[in-house]
Order: C-alpha cells, then structure tokens, then sequence
C-alpha cells in the first residue's frame, strides 16, 4: 500500500511496512495516512491476506499525490508512466460532464475550484476522478479496501439509446485508509506490462450507485 519500491520488489509481494508520503497537492488534505502503527499494521495485514486468497498482491505506488492516476495508468498502460495523460483526460471530461459531476465536489469547493486544483500534477484524485475514468473508457474499477470490495461501473452518463450489452474490461486498484492508492497484480504475474488480473469477486458494492443516489437526493431536496 503506497509502498516505495526501489529494486525490482514490484515484481513480487511486497513486505509490509509503512510508508512515507510526500503530497504537494490539496495541503488541506487531512491527515489519515498518520494512523497508530498498530492500526496501519492491522488495516495492512488484513488487506494482505484478502488478496492473497484471491491470488493478488498489492503493487507499490509512489506516494507523490499522484497515486490515483498512477494506478490506473499502471492498470490501463500496463505502467504508471501516463498519469499526466490521464489527469489532463480526466479533467476534460468531467468538465464537459460539469453538470452531472459539479454536485460530487467535497469539502464545500465549488466546481470550477476542484477542476482547477485537480489540473495540476500532485493533486489527489477521488471518486469523482475514478467515476469520469470508467465512464470515459467504459471500464469497470473494483477498488479493493480491507473486508470490502466497491465496483465503480463504466455507464454512460445518457444512457437514452438501447446500446449492445458487452462484457466490460476491469482495473483493479487499491484504496487505503490513509488516502492512498495503489495497483493490485497477479502473484503469479504478470508484474509489469498488461496486468490481466484474474479474479472472480463477488458481493461488491456499486460506487456509482452511492453516486447517483446522492445526486438524486439533492435535486430532491431543491425542489
């Protein structure tokens, strides 16, 4: 989780211990990587030892803000190395979706804000971010926490026309309790490239249900 990986330890399952982070983006950000060493240890174990019943591994993401985005370029690319491409993608799409997402926005920022923030490389990506992913490459994120599997689901926004039912590619990443993410691999490999995880999980819960429930319960509320 969030580990920092210096000589070819991606290429296997990493030990656990806890890592250091350096976020120059949202310095308002709060602080919940700083768990009691007690608390990570557990939280880390417990994840650990989920994936590994589903034959996966957690693999190490610089902690520089750009997390978010270097998993998913980790998951789509097969390496991190696109997460500018990625941020800068991400951003044009919510803007062009500005009226489905600006009522998602956290911490009482208006839209326009966290666009402008989330422009700038080191800024954490969230939800949102993930949401606008699925939905402009029509994949699926399973987003793997301790005890809890969220599935975020690639539907289009408008959905108006009756379109070809298809099975859609999954990522697979990683969120921890102290706002990190990370890339999930196959313990068998492989562990670099395109990461055809392999795995059947079932009883996960739709982000994007949460996300449109949440909407319709606003526009509820002001009218």
């Amino acid at each position: 989780m969030g580990q920092k990986n210096k000589r070819n330890r991606s290429h296997k399952p990493h030990k656990t211990r806890k890592p250091k982070f350096q976020h120059p983006g949202r310095k308002n950000r709060s602080n919940k990587h700083d768990l009691p060493a007690d608390e990570w240890t557990q939280a880390q174990q417990e994840l650990d030892q989920q994936l590994r019943k589903l034959g996966l591994y957690c693999k190490e993401i610089a902690g520089d803000g750009n997390c978010l985005f270097r998993s998913l370029s980790d998951q789509f690319y097969g390496n991190t190395k696109q997460h500018s491409k990625i941020r800068k993608e991400i951003c044009e799409y919510l803007e062009r979706n500005r009226d489905h997402f600006q009522y998602f926005v956290e911490d009482d920022k208006t839209f326009d804000y966290h666009l402008s923030q989330m422009k700038k490389d080191g800024t954490y990506g969230g939800n949102m971010e993930l949401v606008g992913f699925a939905q402009l490459h029509g994949v699926d994120i399973k987003i793997y926490q301790p005890g809890t599997i969220y599935v975020i689901e690639g539907n289009e926004i408008d959905n108006g026309s009756t379109k070809e039912v298809r099975t859609r590619r999954t990522l697979h990443i990683i969120y921890h309790s102290w706002e990190h993410y990370s890339s999930v691999r196959n313990i068998q490999g492989p562990h670099s490239g395109d990461p055809k995880i392999i795995s059947e999980v079932n009883n996960s819960h739709s982000l994007v249900e949460d996300l449109n429930s949440k909407l319709y319960s606003f526009l509820s509320f002001s009218q």
